[in-house]
């Protein structure tokens, strides 16, 4: 009787010690799975992206490099469009998109992702202490006089 109980008792001490390395293994999974995941860019980081000299220096560089020509035939004159694109673990511009915009500024959309993709390179995110790519929206709003 005691052989059994001692028997019972260690296939128990087991069972529980390899449902606590079982979860390890599940828990390395998931992480691996995270990992994974983020081989795109990330919506949200621990440390964000930043343009050199923050917001402010970042639409003050935009509105210093758009050349007006290039959308004056556009029909709309004012309101507001919507980028995004990809800063990369190297902080470099990669992938930009209008994601929203009124119809006719079509010029004015082609001026801007030619701006992003000139920049200069940015802070670039971080999580958990690693860089990483975040994906940033940007709204840009037109008012031509």
């Amino acid at each position: 009787m005691r052989n059994t109980i001692l028997l019972l008792l260690f296939c128990w001490v087991t069972d529980q010690g390899s449902a606590q390395v079982s979860g390890k293994l599940v828990a390395n999974t998931d992480t691996l799975k995270v990992r994974k995941q983020q081989a795109g860019p990330l919506a949200f980081a621990d440390v964000m992206p930043e343009f050199p000299g923050g917001e402010t220096a970042l639409y003050t560089y935009l509105f210093s490099q758009i050349r007006s020509a290039s959308f004056s035939t556009d029909s709309v004159k004012s309101g507001m469009i919507r980028v995004c694109f990809v800063i990369g673990m190297d902080g470099q511009v990669k992938d930009p998109k209008v994601i929203k915009a009124r119809h006719g500024t079509e010029g004015f959309q082609k001026e801007i992702i030619r701006i992003l993709m000139g920049m200069p390179s940015w802070k670039p995110g971080s999580m958990n202490g690693n860089p990483v790519d975040v994906m940033y929206n940007l709204p840009i709003t037109i008012e031509l006089k």
